[in-house]
């Protein structure tokens, strides 16, 4: 009788055991499949940065760089380029130069002077044609835009959502996050991960040239140049444009055998 109740209460124990593991087991699968799974999905983005366009060389600096017909493409702006955004060491304070007594003095906000980017110069007008392909800083003018951007520098601190939001696909400043001061500037140039916004430059531009006696016995450029701005840069799509006026529809022309567009494309439209 006493081995049957032994027998019995080892079932009760071992049952008991089973249970409390399968009730663990159905929990821990009941709050792992009511959460959508993270999935690391490709986006248009990364698509792009497929293509050969995509690469900052792509862009010609100057216009005899242009290939054929370059007489009839024109600049969208006097002031055009790729910014850059500056590393944590370089974006506070901006100094113009060690040399440059003066220009740590130029800005009346601490917020418009700390809200500053590199400019990689694609286009300039005729006075300032040596600093194109030059890295040049942009920043704001003293007192136009003092209080609007003191309204819009915010600190930049990735959530649990924003990094469930990357695995979905989503582009998010990545170089920007713990960055404790981010204006409008740094947080255009930093938008994407990688150094390839283009814009053009709006309103009065002030270029302003200090000498750069930090480098004055090397083949460094003599003086430096600082673009000071009033207005947000816009983004464009290219550096150069031309009109053109369609003169009627041709056949389909695409020739899959060659992989390449047939010359009948050429009268397709023409310069005006």
């Amino acid at each position: 009788m006493s081995l049957m109740m032994g027998f019995r209460r080892r079932g009760l124990i071992v049952g008991g055991v089973v249970g409390a593991i399968a009730l663990c087991f159905g929990a821990y699968w009941w709050q792992s499949s009511s959460k959508p799974s993270p999935i690391n999905q490709s986006s248009n983005y990364r698509q792009y940065l497929l293509a050969q366009i995509a690469e900052p060389i792509a862009y010609s600096f100057h216009h005899s760089n242009i290939p054929t017909e370059h007489s009839l493409y024109l600049p969208v702006a006097e002031w055009s380029g790729r910014l850059i955004l500056p590393t944590r060491d370089q974006k506070i304070p901006f100094h113009h130069s060690p040399a440059s007594n003066n220009a740590t003095n130029l800005a009346s906000n601490h917020n418009n002077a700390t809200d500053w980017v590199w400019l990689e110069l694609h286009h300039a007008p005729p006075a300032y044609q040596d600093w194109i392909g030059q890295l040049v800083p942009i920043r704001w003018t003293s007192s136009e835009k003092t209080a609007w951007v003191s309204s819009v520098t915010q600190p930049v601190q990735f959530t649990e959502a924003t990094f469930e939001s990357q695995q979905q696909g989503a582009i998010h400043p990545t170089r920007l996050n713990g960055w404790d001061k981010v204006g409008p500037l740094q947080s255009l140039a930093g938008a994407r991960p990688r150094n390839d916004v283009m814009v053009r430059l709006n309103g009065t531009i002030t270029p302003q040239i200090a000498e750069n006696l930090q480098n004055k016995n090397s083949h460094a450029p003599q003086h430096t140049l600082t673009l000071l701005i009033d207005q947000m840069p816009t983004q464009i799509s290219g550096h150069w444009y031309g009109l053109v006026q369609i003169r009627g529809v041709i056949p389909p022309h695409w020739m899959p055998q060659k992989t390449q567009e047939s010359q009948a494309s050429e009268g397709l439209f023409q310069w005006v």
